[in-house]
């Protein structure tokens, strides 16, 4: 059976959850996803070992938050600090369709992950972003993660 997207290339940098479970439904509707982790580091899910008080330790060391988060991809480690890092991203990004990520305001374009940057080397690219605060405004340089904005609106105090 044909998945809807079969033969759509998705390149995920994004970390912990709000981009890995995005990215990993593209997967489950037949997306290839590629998935960048920081070389050395890797997704700071990957050391989630605790959530609620309970243990996300799978045998093997795993942990089911970062599997979750992260089924259906293929994955690369890269210093994205150094052109060599840039440069595979650049070749992957030739030959894709998507590129997600979910860092904020500022991350990108220091790395040369920005927009006007990939789109040169693609230009039919779609080019998704994620953030805590938005694209503008004072605080869209912030790093911000769920358990904030349930803070920040008032849900966790009820």
């Amino acid at each position: 059976m044909t998945m809807p997207l079969e033969g759509i290339r998705v390149i995920d940098w994004t970390i912990y959850q709000q981009g890995p479970v995005a990215t990993s439904m593209l997967g489950d509707l037949g997306a290839e996803v590629i998935k960048i982790e920081q070389r050395g580091v890797g997704d700071p899910g990957r050391g989630m070992t605790r959530t609620f008080g309970r243990s996300t330790v799978l045998p093997g060391g795993r942990n089911y938050y970062f599997e979750t988060n992260n089924r259906n991809k293929k994955g690369v480690a890269l210093d994205l600090k150094k052109e060599q890092g840039r440069e595979v991203v650049y070749r992957l990004v030739e030959k894709s369709d998507v590129f997600v990520h979910n860092f904020r305001k500022g991350v990108p374009e220091r790395l040369g992950l920005d927009y006007e940057t990939l789109s040169r080397h693609n230009p039919k690219l779609i080019y998704a972003v994620a953030s805590g605060y938005g694209p503008e405004g004072e605080e869209s340089g912030r790093p911000s993660i769920d358990p904030v904005g349930v803070a920040r609106t008032g849900l966790m105090d009820m």
